[in-house]
């Protein structure tokens, strides 16, 4: 393993014969390239743990609404009513596929889901993965009793790319403030260097 002298020695010979202008616009530069990629990588972790956390409280605060609205037809086993609820909520949520199953783990309807298919896990943390859906369970439930259960999943495709749009946006932000940087040292620090 090179030590950290065997690491720093050829920049500095490079840099040896050097103005003393240049070492110094040198050492500005990658300081603002270590400084922005600890920012991009900072703000990265923050905006996807923001995002994150904003879906999950999302499908938390819809159950009680999607609890209400099925559950007493489920109670009831008004399926018609059911599928009519179903699809009412695939198009006004953020959800891709709802399925309610009854206390036997029998589908009693479905929407955006094909039912030939196992249904998958339920993901404990809002992860963009290999399925790119926040897969969730809940009880349908009328007066504490449990008649069945709702399983859905939202997309999380519109979670990555906000993060990509706002990653994009933060590297132009560091790359004009880079060119700035270097134009102001040019401009400012040249002059005041041959003093």
């Amino acid at each position: 393993m090179m030590s950290m002298s065997a690491v720093l020695k050829k920049p500095m010979d490079w840099m040896g014969g050097r103005s003393f202008q240049f070492k110094l616009i040198v050492i500005v530069v990658f300081i603002e390239i270590i400084t922005a990629g600890a920012l991009e990588w900072v703000s990265s972790r923050l905006i996807g743990s923001a995002l994150r956390e904003q879906v999950r409280l999302q499908v938390l605060e819809s159950q009680p609404l999607l609890n209400a609205a099925l559950a007493e037809d489920l109670a009831k086993r008004d399926f018609a009513t059911i599928q009519e609820v179903l699809r009412q909520v695939h198009g006004e949520r953020r959800l891709d596929y709802l399925v309610i199953l009854d206390n036997q783990s029998k589908i009693i309807g479905s929407v955006g889901w094909d039912e030939r298919q196992a249904l998958p896990e339920i993901d404990t943390e809002v992860l963009p993965g290999s399925d790119d859906f926040y897969d969730q369970s809940m009880p349908l439930t009328v007066a504490g009793q449990v008649y069945g259960s709702l399983r859905y999943g939202s997309s999380l495709k519109f979670l990555r790319q906000t993060q990509q749009r706002l990653l994009r946006e933060a590297g132009l932000i560091f790359f004009a403030s880079f060119l700035l940087t270097i134009a102001l040292l040019i401009w400012f620090g040249l002059p005041i260097t041959r003093r």
